[in-house]
């Protein structure tokens, strides 16, 4: 089985993943961690959460070109900001898997800064059992988020590692007023 937590930057998405991973292990699974190596931040979320300490809990952090279904002794995979692996080796990990009847819970970005369709996640929610689109609040007009600003100029690249420092979430609204400024458009 797999699931998707999706949506922009400040919404949940990984407090949402570490659910699952406790409901895991609660019920006594075996289970793993994965996160990009990439992904330098201290704490798990946004919010200061961490994983639990927990004897069958593995974490692993791995290049982004690493096949997740190498590990194989896992019966749950938690793969935090998935967006961040290189899409045909994760999608094809993921599918492989999901094929063993391993139980799959991921993290991503559905839309990068620019609003544009991230990695792989559009594969993924085309392939998952169940879907969670979070949202957060946008930091402007306090209005549902469904886009992430990023402060920062891209024109060099879309992906940008970063926090609340570069980044922001914005309503539909108030992120394309911030874009047609930032372009001039």
């Amino acid at each position: 089985m797999l699931k998707v937590h999706t949506g922009p930057m400040f919404s949940g998405k990984t407090t949402g993943l570490l659910k699952d991973l406790n409901n895991a292990l609660e019920r006594g699974l075996k289970c793993v961690f994965v996160r990009p190596s990439t992904d330098e931040r201290k704490f798990l979320t946004h919010d200061g959460k961490s994983l639990p300490k927990n004897k069958n809990l593995s974490v692993v952090l791995v290049d982004p070109r690493f096949h997740v279904s190498d590990i194989q002794w896992a019966d749950f995979y938690a793969v935090d900001e998935v967006q961040f692996f290189a899409a045909t080796e994760i999608v094809s990990s993921i599918k492989t898997l999901i094929g063993k009847g391993k139980e799959v819970s991921v993290s991503g970005l559905d839309l990068d800064a620019l609003g544009e369709p991230f990695g792989c996640v559009p594969t993924l929610l085309c392939l998952a059992e169940e879907v969670i689109k979070h949202s957060g609040q946008c930091d402007n007009c306090n209005a549902g988020s469904s886009r992430t600003y990023c402060k920062v100029d891209l024109s060099n690249n879309n992906v940008y590692v970063g926090g609340n420092e570069e980044y922001q979430p914005k309503c539909l609204k108030c992120w394309t007023k911030l874009q047609s400024l930032k372009t001039g458009s």
